[in-house]
């Protein structure tokens, strides 16, 4: 598997935005008119709120950011008390294979293998496929179309490292399950089984797993497995739509 680096060092700003795309114009036009054609109070307040509707849609289509997925992760994260061990960003090595994980979390519900996909708009794409399609509409004037590599492989395979390694060490039945955690703006479209969690869900969802009585010693014990599995040289960018 190759680099998979999707930074985009040439990020437009928000002036090639507004000259690229002209629906802030179009909307500004539809505004003016309006105020142009009322003659009375009734109409001015409708004309108002059509003034407020147009500014949120130019805000938010040229001038809002949304929080870094990471970071809105590691603030679901932060709501779990001693008990849970958390691991971000960590490349692991089994001698064999090497993958990466976004947050390995280390729990008495288990082991969670966090992968975080950065994108908003649309991924298709079969589990066992090399390539997916990525899909990004902003507006009707701006609609970015790309193949990618499959963003789930390094995730996948990084679900059977963590397995090799405890099996190494004779640490068994523990059970491992592997989350994708998305914004609220992606969509995806493929057969995996991996569940696709929202950021802002993630804390009630894993809270919803039954506790295994992990005793303390243990969870001690696979983290110390984990940190010395990790690889620094693992060939591998996070992805990311940006």
């Amino acid at each position: 598997m190759t680099n998979m680096n999707h930074e985009n060092t040439n990020k437009p700003t928000r002036l090639q935005k507004l000259l690229k795309d002209p629906l802030w114009l179009l909307l500004l036009a539809i505004t003016s008119f309006a105020y142009m054609i009322v003659n009375d109070t009734a109409g001015y307040i409708l004309a108002t709120i059509l003034l407020v509707f147009n500014a949120n849609v130019i805000f938010k289509t040229y001038f809002y950011e949304d929080e870094p997925l990471k970071e809105m992760i590691a603030k679901e994260l932060a709501k779990f008390n001693e008990d849970y061990i958390i691991l971000p960003a960590i490349a692991l090595s089994d001698g064999r294979l090497k993958g990466y994980s976004d947050f390995i979390i280390i729990s008495p519900k288990g082991i969670f293998n966090l992968r975080a996909l950065d994108f908003q708009g649309a991924l298709t794409g079969y589990q066992n496929d090399e390539l997916w399609e990525y899909i990004k509409a902003t507006s009707p004037y701006d609609v970015t179309r790309k193949i990618i590599k499959n963003p789930i492989y390094f995730h996948q395979q990084t679900h059977e490292i963590i397995e090799a390694l405890l099996e190494q060490q004779h640490i068994k039945y523990i059970p491992i399950q592997s989350l994708l955690v998305v914004n609220s703006n992606l969509r995806i479209n493929t057969d995996s089984r991996i569940p696709v969690v929202k950021a802002e869900e993630l804390h009630n969802y894993i809270s919803e797993y039954a506790d295994r009585s992990i005793m303390p010693g243990l969870k001690n014990a696979i983290e110390d497995t984990l940190k010395e599995a990790v690889s620094s040289n693992i060939g591998y960018i996070p992805v990311s739509s940006k």
